[in-house]
């Protein structure tokens, strides 16, 4: 039998403008509902600050410790009406939208300037098709923005693992609102962290 893969899956914390993080609530589930074993793959789930100085103090270090094989970070963006999933992050990094304690990041660039993009590696068209297939509006985009989001991709991708951000919206306020409700939101995760498992074996 090959060795054992290992998979992590993380969500974020709240931040301004996002009181309940649906990604948060997929990683206090996801142990239930996916369990830590996917046939020969791992799970190990984590929920990340979201805060810029997170990003080396608990992100870097927890993927040091734990040596994944490949990494999807699920994230939320209140502006999004359906589920994205990521395949560039960008050299760049908002200069004027605080994180949760308060901060902005030291500079308008995540690394030297002269690397521009970077591209998500873990089979992101795959991963689209499992979500659609649960009923949920998804599709693909080059668009992760200049928060944490597209700031903790581009620190995944330069790790060289196989790495995907999937963006989700904020959860759906009543019966007139279009975005996907909860129990939605969470099948179409949960599809795409079974179908990464699949990529992996």
């Amino acid at each position: 039998m090959s060795a054992q893969k290992t998979l992590l899956v993380t969500g974020f914390t709240p931040f301004p403008g996002m009181p309940v993080n649906p990604t948060a609530l997929f990683i206090r589930r996801f142990p239930r509902i996916i369990g830590f074993n996917i046939r020969n793959v791992r799970l190990h789930y984590a929920v990340l600050p979201a805060t810029w100085r997170g990003r080396q103090a608990v992100t870097q270090p927890l993927i040091d410790r734990l040596g994944p094989d490949a990494v999807i970070h699920f994230g939320a963006d209140g502006k999004r009406s359906g589920i994205n999933i990521e395949t560039l992050a960008v050299n760049r990094a908002n200069q004027v939208r605080c994180d949760a304690e308060g901060r902005l990041p030291g500079t308008a660039y995540l690394a030297q300037p002269a690397e521009r993009a970077r591209r998500a590696t873990l089979a992101p068209k795959r991963l689209r098709d499992a979500a659609a297939r649960t009923g949920a509006a998804v599709s693909l985009s080059t668009d992760a923005g200049d928060y944490l989001c597209n700031a903790t991709l581009w620190d995944t991708l330069g790790r060289e693992l196989p790495a995907v951000f999937v963006h989700v919206p904020r959860l759906n306020r009543g019966r007139y609102d279009r975005r996907p409700d909860y129990p939605l939101l969470e099948r179409a995760a949960r599809a795409v962290v079974c179908e990464a498992a699949q990529t992996l074996r």
